[in-house]
């Protein structure tokens, strides 16, 4: 089912808002245009958002993605810094968990496309400030001017700005790296539950004088060895993220633990299977003489 809503733009024929199923499309939002003032277009153009969004039981932390159009390039920095007013990674990731959402890989990789937008615009904005102080300098120009200085403090926190800004970018990349490991503990984390659970019927059953069948132990070995081929792929990830990482590094570090305490999970699995099929064997042999 479509829902439009109604427009606020003047033009009748594109909706500012489209509700599409669970989807929901902005259009046409912008704002502060009394002003030659980049800032408070954006926030104006956010409030407007917001102010939408809300007519739909939504809010700017359920957004996707946002196509930003500015008709000067210069103004990307400051725009920038604007967006950090309305939306934060941490916080975004924070409330998305809260809410049972799950913050799966392609969250991360829009994080990282939006970072590398800013980083581009930061280099841009650099260069042109460098640039410029090249010229000033050229014509002898104060550098102990207030304008100069100016011009070296936005090149100090831009400069500042990236590199926060590559760190993190690190950090989620590393984080989309992990993520096949996590999911692997999660399949590891399930089977776990459903062996403790077979366990539980099969001592309760015994506590009431009954004896387990060999169907019982069957389904025990098949999900032991469900849990060893998951250990197994697990093995396998974290490996080749370590012939990635600088040995002796942090990540290589935590990679070398993780994998050091899933061989010592491995090994006591493989000890545990071995019992289980020694006991199945054992009663298929008593059911065999009788």
């Amino acid at each position: 089912m479509i829902k439009r809503m109604p427009t606020h733009c003047g033009d009748e024929t594109c909706s500012s808002c489209v509700v599409a199923g669970n989807h929901i499309y902005l259009a046409h939002h912008g704002g502060g245009h009394d002003k030659e003032d980049i800032v408070y277009q954006m926030r104006n153009t956010f409030e407007s958002m917001k102010k939408t969004l809300s007519s739909v039981d939504a809010t700017l932390d359920d957004m996707v993605q946002i196509n930003l159009y500015l008709r000067d390039i210069s103004d990307f920095r400051v725009a920038a810094d604007v967006f950090k007013e309305y939306f934060k990674n941490k916080s975004q990731m924070e409330l998305l968990e809260a809410r049972g959402r799950i913050v799966d890989a392609d969250f991360y990789r829009r994080q990282i496309n939006n970072n590398e937008g800013l980083i581009s615009g930061n280099l841009q904005n650099i260069a042109e400030w460098e640039s410029e102080m090249a010229d000033l300098r050229a014509v002898k120009f104060d550098t102990n001017s207030k304008a100069y200085k100016e011009l070296q403090a936005k090149v100090r926190a831009a400069k500042s700005e990236i590199y926060e800004m590559k760190l993190e970018q690190e950090a989620f990349n590393q984080t989309l790296k992990q993520m096949p490991i996590d999911h692997l503990s999660t399949m590891v984390s399930m089977y776990g539950d459903i062996t403790a659970k077979i366990e539980n019927w099969g001592a309760v059953h015994t506590a009431t004088g009954k004896k387990l069948d060999s169907e019982y132990y069957q389904t025990l070995i098949s999900n032991g060895t469900t849990v060893i081929g998951q250990y197994e792929k697990q093995i396998k990830e974290i490996r080749s993220l370590m012939s990635e990482a600088q040995k002796g590094s942090t990540v290589w570090q935590e990679l070398y633990d993780q994998l050091q305490n899933i061989d010592s999970a491995t090994a006591s699995m493989l000890t545990i299977e071995d019992k289980k099929k020694e006991a199945f064997l054992q009663l298929e042999g008593k059911i065999k003489i009788s």
